[in-house]
């Protein structure tokens, strides 16, 4: 038995063939460095064919002897170090910096094994068996994995969707956190790195990559930097990488995953991050999840999530907010990408050398290094033209390829703005340099905007991300609506650039005041309605725009006001104007992968044409029929030519040694596959056939199988007379397969031994055992063809496309009644067999469809969101007019039954109009605006029905003001304000009327205000309309409660012989009063007096000065205090003190200068009457009332006649007794007031003649607060 190389199965000796796999014994390594299939390792380790090779190392196939099973043995290789002699085993290392590196590389990948290994329990990590070091190189044996990597799950489906790919990150994560733990750091996640076994394990492989090379000059870089999932840490050579490396990577996989896009390079994202969410990318993901991805492609590891495990969470979190980064704008000068990251990898020194060496001061030192054979440095092609870029290669035995065209703003378009590998790269000949042609900065076509309005306009120049400069003029536009634009419409300008839009101030001199009638303008060219309007006085704007197919571009479709309608000279008409076809302008997508060209093209109907091409990568655009940037109608049709990738002409090999055969296969990029048979006609060891007729264009890396003689049969030979075939003819569908069965005649043929050939290889393929796969659609011929008298059976095989899916575009519409549109059905893939479809409407009633055209029919019933609207002056507002129907349009391929809907919603046609346009005008979009005070009706028609909305235009309140600002009241009083709203014709002119303070003051409804009791309040009135105010501020003073003085009204004291003066005590007279308008002059406030000519009063003189007059036996005379002269409307305070011979009189606790006439002793009354004022007389002293004195506090201290060591007090304050009281006791005294009582009065609140100020209490009555005395006795 024999064990396969190809999958490790067993089968006979006899065939040269693996039944199981196809693989053919004795198949020399994918490489000439490769190890050679059957070698064995550490005496246990069968090495099979080679299952993938990079810049570091070579992966086989393995079979372990010992333990019998099937294993992955993977060999440190790193091709920019060492290499290894055909049919050799040990490597060699090139001497130099390249040694140090190989062994510290080597170094590297054996511990990275010996620290993996002991994660094996983890189900996420590839089993590590075995490590060790032979052949002047180190071996990982591993488990081998059977499955695919997500990179070939993508290449099958495309992108997939988010469930799916959620779950297979969080297990990468889940092993990530776990290696983290350990200190490991993969470096080069992607989705060529993450595995899924055929039992659905989710493996993470190849950790550890950049571990193994990593200098600027290594190839190796290349996998370190993997572009748009290396983050920026991994461009410095002292970046700081961590867990957050890996989560950047992970989370760049992710996006890959769901939107089919590789995230832009991370450097390149640190100068100009344009990399979009994947929402807008048409990806489908709850935003918490998408917030979750975003924060972990941060470009600055500072701002990106941390860990794993923070990742994981993230991702199963509803609530993550997005972590905004402002960046800082990076200096990287004017130099390539390559240049800047050989600025970040390298030192100072080294990059001054290599700009010199650019600039030709320094010579090149790698023209004095000798390069290894059949190994040159890369060429930089960096601002080179493709063609320039074609010449240099050539030149250097490389190959160039294209893979892509993007935008930069930096390098100008067609000029290639990055490489791969990069600069000074050793690379071995012949090898493939792939490029990246930029685009040019991003341009955006302008648009027309005359004569729509500026707002409108200048929002359409914004939202395509230009800037605008508004100025005004006079012009022939409607006032408010762009005049004229300083670029012309379709003119290519960079985002950013400034476009100046003229806004029109309408016509000088215009004579407003005429009645004109509205001419009928529909059905004619805007150009022609624009002169005739402008005729008449009347202005004209565009107040919509629409794509109808059966109505010429610039034709009017509807115009409001209506014809024959009289409106005023200066009137605004605005129009809806058809756009005719739908145009779209046609994408750029030369150089683009094909599916991102067919994405960008869903307009249009794309056939695809795929041929050979020397430099567009496999799969990527060639040319398109079309210029980039015309505008088309949508469903134009438009070829692009698709890249099959490099071909070669197949040569003619029959009859050529082995040898000769596999060098000149070989040398143009073909794999042979060799087999053996006898040929009475060949030699032997020479060809007898081959699977491809020579001529045919075929890829490079194509198969090719060839059969090689083994010489005559024998002298017995039976020949063979025929050769049939099981089937004579095949219906297949790309990439299914079939096995032929060729039968040779006779059965005992001596030779039965046969060729495969394939007349068409982009159609159907077969192999050396007659097993077909379908390539591409189209017809093939397979035939067979025997080795012995070159018999021959043909099978016809046809391949078909089935159809995958159909996408109708777009996928919802919105048309009006009587309009029509075109829908167009994508069926997928590009390049299906049938693409015959059919159309359905679910609703014929509402729209229909013929091959994709819908016409929308009805809209159903009509109304408005509201039937009364009312405006201020100059406002303006939307009605919106409901009334829709929908239905859905089904398109259905032939092939397949795959269907795809589009929902149309109809919307009514509608004709809006004004009955009183001085009042309110409406436009075509139901757009109402007030102009002039009244009312008018808006009346909008559409489908035969008709709605109508009052429109209401107000005037607006602009102020208010009131006849006062400020003003005092006493509790009770009222005072009327009035308010005037502003302006006169103000609309509403409703006030409300509000108090601060209710406990103060109330204000009702028409501005009367009601003092309550002592304090402030402000009075505010508020306009209904717009809220406007004014204020009035209001003091309430309070009632004092006090008792008039005057005639006939006056108190007496009893009884009579209390308070008397002797020679050896003191008596004090004290009394608080308001003096009110008027002094009283000769007014008594105190006075009492006997039958006899005893007494003493207290009064004002003449002069409106205190006295004091005293009559006693002999002594009679007067003290009077000239120092203060009473005033009006003011609150006093006298103190009289009688001590013989002493007489002071205070007033307002300041001792007066008195002057005394006559003379002065003390003065005593038996019995005597006293009185508070006095009634009538004139017994001494003057003879007159204190009129209009307003007594608040009575303090009258003396002795009781008889007992003149006891001494009696009378003490009251008035406002402690109660309103209309006419007594109180004090002491055993007893005042009875005669014609007057306790009550309320208005007094003012003015400071007293001294220092003492009147102080005021909300609610009660005055109070004044006397100065510190001495205590008498």
């Amino acid at each position: 038995m024999r064990i396969c190389m190809g999958c490790m199965g067993q089968y006979e000796e006899d065939y040269q063939i693996c039944p199981n796999c196809g693989y053919v014994y004795g198949s020399p390594p994918k490489e000439a460095y490769h190890l050679s299939p059957e070698t064995v390792l550490k005496g246990r380790y069968i090495v099979g064919k080679t299952l993938g090779y990079g810049g570091f190392g070579v992966t086989y196939l393995g079979w372990d002897a010992v333990l019998e099973r099937k294993v992955a043995i993977k060999e440190y290789l790193p091709g920019d170090f060492s290499t290894r002699m055909p049919n050799q085993t040990k490597l060699t290392v090139y001497t130099g910096i390249g040694e140090e590196q190989f062994f510290a590389g080597l170094k590297s990948f054996v511990e990275e094994a010996q620290r993996l290994a002991k994660f094996n329990p983890l189900p996420g990590v590839v089993d590590i068996y075995d490590s060790f070091q032979e052949n002047g190189t180190g071996y990982i044996i591993m488990e081998y994995l059977s499955g695919q990597t997500v990179k070939e799950l993508m290449q099958q489906k495309g992108k997939l969707e988010y469930g799916e790919t959620k779950k297979i990150i969080l297990a990468v994560l889940a092993t990530l956190k776990e290696v983290h733990k350990d200190g490991i750091i993969h470096r080069d996640i992607s989705p060529d790195n993450i595995f899924i076994t055929d039992t659905g394990e989710i493996k993470l492989i190849d950790f550890g990559a950049s571990r193994y090379a990593t200098t600027l000059h290594s190839k190796s870089l290349s996998v370190i930097l993997k572009p748009g999932y290396a983050p920026e840490e991994q461009y410095r050579s002292r970046g700081n990488q961590g867990p957050w490396s890996d989560v950047y990577a992970v989370a760049a996989t992710f996006y890959k995953m769901i939107t089919g896009k590789t995230p832009e390079e991370s450097m390149e994202r640190a100068i100009k991050d344009t990399v979009q969410e994947p929402s807008k990318l048409g990806a489908k993901l709850p935003k918490g999840a998408e917030n979750a991805i975003m924060n972990a492609l941060n470009v600055r590891m500072e701002d990106r999530t941390q860990s794993a495990d923070a990742f994981a969470q993230a991702l199963n979190s509803e609530d993550v907010t997005r972590t905004v980064v402002k960046h800082k704008k990076q200096d990287t000068g004017k130099f390539p990408v390559w240049l800047k990251l050989l600025s970040a990898c390298l030192g100072a020194a080294v990059l001054t050398m290599i700009i010199l060496v650019k600039i030709g001061v320094v010579a090149d030192p790698l023209q004095s290094v000798r390069l290894p054979e059949g190994y040159v440095n890369a060429p930089g092609l960096v601002n080179a033209t493709v063609d320039d870029a074609q010449t240099i290669i050539e030149t250097q035995g490389l190959i160039l390829q294209i893979m892509d065209r993007q935008t930069n703003e930096k390098v100008p378009r067609d000029l290639i703005m990055s490489q791969n590998p990069m600069p000074g790269r050793l690379v071995e000949e012949g090898s493939i340099i792939d490029v990246i042609v930029s685009a040019g900065g991003e341009v955006v076509y302008v648009p027309d905007v005359t004569y729509k309005p500026l707002d409108v306009a200048t929002g359409v120049m914004e939202a395509l991300g230009f800037r605008v400069q508004a100025v005004e003029e006079y012009g022939e536009a409607a006032p408010g609506t762009v005049l004229r634009q300083d670029v012309p419409a379709n003119t290519e300008l960079p985002r950013r650039s400034i476009i100046q839009l003229v806004a029109s101030k309408g016509l000088e001199n215009l004579d407003t005041s005429l009645d004109v009638e509205v001419p009928d303008l529909t059905g004619k060219t805007f150009e022609k309605a624009r002169e005739e309007l402008l005729k008449s006085g009347l202005y004209l704007m565009i107040g919509e725009e629409r794509y109808d197919m059966t109505i010429p571009a610039s034709q009017i479709i509807s115009q409001n006001p209506g014809a024959a309608k009289t409106v005023k000279a200066g009137s605004t008409v605005s129009v809806v104007v058809s756009l005719g076809v739908e145009q779209i302008r046609v994408a750029d997508v030369v150089y683009k992968p094909e599916a991102d060209a067919l994405e960008q093209m869903h307009r249009l109907l794309v056939d695809v044409i795929y041929e050979f091409d020397d430099i567009v990568a496999q799969g990527n655009v060639i040319s398109q029929s079309i210029e980039p940037g015309s505008l088309v109608d949508v469903n134009t049709k438009i070829t692009l030519h698709v890249s099959l990738g490099r071909a070669v002409t197949m040569p003619n090999l029959v009859g050529k040694t082995k040898a000769e055969a596999e060098s000149a296969l070989s040398s143009l990029g073909l794999k042979p596959s060799f087999s053996e048979q006898h040929s009475n006609t060949v030699a032997s060891g020479r060809v007898i056939s081959q699977n491809i007729d020579p001529g045919q264009q075929i890829g490079i890396d194509t198969e090719v199988a060839i059969v090689i003689s083994k010489g005559k049969a024998g002298p017995d030979h039976i020949p063979v007379t025929e050769v049939k075939l099981d089937i004579k003819s095949l219906s297949l569908t790309v990439n299914e397969t079939r096995s032929l069965t060729a039968t040779v005649l006779p059965s005992n043929a001596t030779i039965k031994g046969v060729s495969w050939s394939s007349n068409n290889s982009s159609v159907a393929k077969v192999d050396s055992s007659g097993r077909v796969t379908a390539i591409g659609p189209g017809s093939a011929k397979i035939t067979v063809t025997t080795t012995d008298s070159k018999k021959t059976a043909v099978c016809d095989v046809t391949v078909t496309q089935p159809v995958t899916g159909v996408k109708v575009n777009p996928s919802s519409i919105t048309i009006y009644t009587g309009q029509t549109t075109e829908l167009t059905a994508a069926v997928q893939p590009v390049n299906a067999t049938n693409k015959n479809v059919s159309w359905s409407s679910s609703d014929t009633g509402v729209a229909t469809v013929t091959n994709g055209v819908v016409k929308a029919v009805s809209a159903g019933n009509i109304s408005l969101n509201k039937t009364t609207l009312s405006l201020v002056l100059g406002a303006s507002e939307n009605l919106a007019l409901s009334g829709s129907a929908s239905a859905k349009i089904t398109v259905t391929t032939q092939d397949g039954g795959k269907t795809d809907t589009c929902t149309v919603t109809v919307l009514p046609d509608a004709t809006w109009s004004s009955s009183n346009t001085s009042v309110a005008t409406v436009d075509s979009s139901g757009r109402v605006s007030a102009v002039g005070r009244g009312t008018a009706t808006i009346t909008v028609s559409a489908g035969g029905k008709t709605v109508t909305c009052t429109v209401t235009v107000n005037v607006p309140v602009t102020g208010v003001s009131l006849n006062k600002t400020s003003g005092t009241l006493y509790p009770g009083d009222t005072e009327t304000l009035t308010a005037t709203v502003s302006p006169s014709n103000a609309t509403n002119k409703s006030v409300t009327w509000k108090s601060s303070n209710t406990g103060v003051a109330t204000v009702s409804s028409s501005g009367i205000v009601t003092a309550v009791s002592a304090g402030s309040a402000t009075i505010t009135v508020t306009t209904q309309d717009g809220n406007k105010t004014a204020s009035y501020s209001l003091t309430v003073k309070p009632l004092t409660k006090a008792i008039q003085l005057g005639a006939g009204q006056y108190g007496v004291f009893s009884p009579a012989e209390h308070l008397n003066n002797r020679s050896n005590g003191t008596t004090v007279y004290e009394f608080e009063f308001y003096t009110g308008s008027t002094i009283p002059a000769n007014g008594y406030i105190f006075r009492y007096y006997n039958s006899g000519s005893t007494g003493m009063g207290i009064y004002f003189n003449s002069s409106k000065q205190l006295a004091v007059h005293m009559r006693f036996e002999s002594y009679n005379g007067t003290v009077t205090a000239t120092s203060t002269t009473f005033q009006p409307n003011t609150f006093y305070k006298i103190r009289v003190e009688l001590t013989y011979p002493s007489k002071k009189i205070f007033i307002n606790g300041v001792q007066q200068s008195v002057n005394t006439t006559g003379s002065t002793g003390w003065s005593q009354t038996v019995q005597g009457v006293k009185y508070l004022g006095y009634p009538s007389g004139s017994l001494m002293g003057p003879s007159g009332q204190a009129s209009g004195v307003y007594i608040t506090r009575i303090y009258i201290k003396g002795t009781k006649y008889g007992d003149y060591n006891s001494y009696k007090t009378f003490s009251v304050n008035i406002a402690n007794l109660s309103v209309g009281q006419t007594s109180v006791t004090s002491d055993g005294v007893t005042l009875t007031l005669k014609g007057t009582s306790v009550q309320n009065y208005r007094l003012s609140n003015i400071a007293s003649g001294g220092s003492e100020k009147t102080v005021a209490f909300k609610g009660s009555a005055y109070q004044h607060q006397p100065p510190v005395m001495r205590e008498e006795r």
